[in-house]
């Protein structure tokens, strides 16, 4: 199968570039033909995904050069109709906070449950896939205070209310913290938090802390779980539970299946269903 992904933006390693990553690479593992557009002029992810077989393409050049027959849509990419009309369309919703697209989509796919109000009926929620050769437990390190690891993009004004109240324990010396992530240079300018810049390599950073935070159950959460630990997962305006690993985590969230799910609606849509 000719599978073109498509993303309306794309930063080095945040939780739909990512996604698209490993599922392509799952993808080209089990035989078929992927491609991505999104706007990645370089960095390691573009030069992740070229290594691994993946055609990174520009929106003009895709469907004449690549000619897909099936499109697949992330954070809602709005897509003209007329090319949705020619090529069967599945589009995956990741955030409540996207808009949808405007092209026939043939099937919706959701990330959590809790999306499925904002799309038509029958979707079908699969969670991000994640690669557990890399995710697995891991032992707790020994600190004198929790330390906490949280990743993201904190230009998005959501992760306010959860920055400030991380900060704010990190100044009382309640939590070490450890932060990742995009927009933090300016604003991070207290004792107690370490700054990271994205990376690739997050389960290392996993590895030294006893808990991790981020905005729901997002990426960060999941990974966390995979290596056992627990996550402060925080709304936009700074409620926050802490959830533990549940028992069925791994076979959840491991890519294989999750693309095996994702490959049995692209069959279900190209057979009319």
């Amino acid at each position: 199968m000719r599978i073109l992904h498509v993303m309306r933006q794309a930063f080095d390693y945040t939780g739909i570039e990512l996604h698209v990553y490993e599922l392509s690479c799952e993808q080209l593992r089990l035989g078929h033909q992927v491609s991505v557009v999104a706007p990645i002029q370089g960095g390691d992810l573009r030069l992740r995904m070229l290594r691994a077989g993946l055609v990174v393409m520009q929106p003009a050049q895709a469907l004449v050069e690549f000619k897909p027959e099936l499109l697949h849509l992330h954070n809602a990419q709005v897509t003209p109709a007329e090319v949705t009309e020619r090529v069967p369309t599945v589009a995956t919703l990741h955030d409540a906070w996207d808009s949808v697209s405007r092209g026939k989509v043939r099937r919706w796919i959701v990330v959590r449950s809790d999306l499925e109000r904002f799309v038509p009926s029958g979707a079908i929620c699969i969670p991000n896939g994640f690669d557990l050769t890399r995710f697995y437990p891991r032992p707790l390190p020994e600190t004198e205070m929790p330390r906490v690891l949280c990743i993201g993009n904190f230009r998005d004004k959501r992760r306010r209310a959860m920055l400030e109240d991380l900060l704010s324990q990190a100044e009382r010396n309640e939590i070490a913290l450890s932060l990742v992530g995009l927009g933090l240079a300016r604003r991070v300018l207290r004792p107690g938090a370490a700054v990271f810049s994205m990376r690739w390599d997050i389960e290392n950073l996993i590895t030294l802390c006893t808990h991790t935070a981020g905005i729901y159950v997002g990426r960060t959460t999941i990974e966390g779980w995979l290596c056992s630990r627990p996550g402060w997962a925080y709304d936009e305006n700074g409620r926050k539970d802490l959830l533990y690993p549940p028992g069925n985590t791994r076979d959840t969230y491991g890519i294989e299946r999750v693309a095996q799910q994702v490959m049995s609606v692209y069959e279900q849509v190209l057979a009319g269903a």
